[in-house]
């Protein structure tokens, strides 16, 4: 099916929540991403601080879809109930938000059996895994261990891992497991990325993530930039 949804990831403390919420009532089909970061979490930029998260995924009005992404050594303490992020996820679930887990298995090798206990434990969920170069046997281990694919398990194709690079070649999706694309894709490019991944992805649910073209350099900062979302949006708009 086409394209439909949005993720616009790297919300920050410097982010108008009011003018984030006008935007998500007007576009029920945009999901907001906020990172999370043990070790960076609270510093300038797009990783939050602990306080603002919890207060945000408490307060926020449901009609603003969160994506709740995990990042680095923050897996590896979700996968063992590590109080801070345990607590960040549960309020992600009370408001039926997604989570991304985002790690390079390759250099920081994650428990495949404590992340398909997980998976299969939060059926009601819906938990994203990166696909990269990194990751190549992140899907094909969950497989192995479980012997089919939760329905509560999605995949985001991001070859560039996080560093806005656009992919030279789009992977199909594995498994019929729901799956979103990210990489490069910003208001100049949405609707030739959308169309592509269209005509590859067929009849399965799908959505694009971008964060890196969202950004605004202020001082030795980049933040994010909801004027740069809705000019993004409204190049989309011509696609759907």
């Amino acid at each position: 099916m086409p394209v439909t949804d949005v993720t616009f990831t790297g919300v920050d403390e410097h982010t108008d929540l009011h003018q984030l919420i006008a935007l998500s009532n007007a576009n029920p089909n945009v999901e907001w991403g906020f990172l999370y970061s043990p070790s960076q979490q609270g510093n300038p930029g797009r990783y939050p601080s602990t306080y603002f998260l919890k207060k945000t995924l408490a307060l926020a009005p449901s009609s603003v879809r969160i994506a709740l992404h995990i990042c680095g050594s923050g897996v590896d303490e979700l996968l063992t109930a590590e109080p801070v992020v345990t607590t960040l996820v549960e309020k992600l679930a009370a408001r039926t938000g997604r989570l991304q887990l985002n790690f390079n298995h390759r250099k920081r090798p994650v428990d495949l059996q404590a992340l398909a206990h997980f998976i299969t434990g939060n059926p009601s969920l819906q938990v994203i895994t990166q696909i990269h170069g990194g990751n190549i046997d992140v899907q094909p281990g969950l497989f192995n261990i479980l012997g089919f694919a939760p329905a509560n398990h999605a995949m985001l194709f991001d070859s560039s891992g996080g560093r806005g690079q656009v992919a030279t070649t789009l992977e199909a999706p594995r498994f019929g497991i729901p799956c979103g694309y990210a990489g490069g894709i910003g208001a100049d490019n949405v609707i030739e990325r959308s169309s592509a991944i269209n005509a590859m992805v067929g009849d399965l649910d799908t959505w694009i993530d971008m964060e890196s073209s969202l950004r605004t350099t202020t001082g030795a900062t980049d933040w994010f930039d909801l004027q740069k979302c809705m000019i993004t949006l409204n190049a989309f708009k011509q696609y759907v």
